[in-house]
């Protein structure tokens, strides 16, 4: 009796999973330039979903295309109100300084993704994430 109780308190305990049409999302994804990863993003396998986002400066031109990544330290935000519509993930970041980003991933045939990151003031193109090499 005491194991079937100890059991059915430890199954009560796990965090729920992330609904099935969220699968293809959860894990790691890198953005590169010039070869090296600079953003690094983790979905996490959670209900509701989580995950974090690792990024440096970045820099774009006037048609929103990534010209450059300052290289330093990384800045890392926590990810809310992640959600699945159509198919597609979203999520929003909050800067130190109380910037709200909005991020909108689309997995792509070829098994990467886009990210669109839509900053009040600020276009940039798509960047593409595709899962680290193990």
């Amino acid at each position: 009796m005491r194991f079937i109780l100890a059991a059915i308190l430890l199954v009560a305990q796990l965090p729920a999973q992330a609904p099935a049409d969220a699968k293809p999302y959860i894990g790691n994804w890198n953005a590169m330039w010039e070869g090296k990863p600079f953003m690094q993003l983790a979905i996490r396998n959670t209900n509701p979903l989580t995950g974090h986002i690792k990024t440096g400066d970045i820099s774009v031109n006037g048609a929103g295309q990534l010209i450059s990544v300052q290289e330093g330290e990384n800045d890392e935000y926590d990810l809310f109100d992640v959600k699945i519509s159509n198919g597609n993930l979203s999520f929003r970041t909050r800067g130190e300084d109380g910037e709200l980003a909005l991020y909108e991933m689309k997995l792509t045939p070829n098994g990467k993704a886009t990210l669109t990151i839509i900053l009040e003031g600020v276009a940039i193109q798509p960047l593409v994430l595709a899962r680290p090499r193990a």
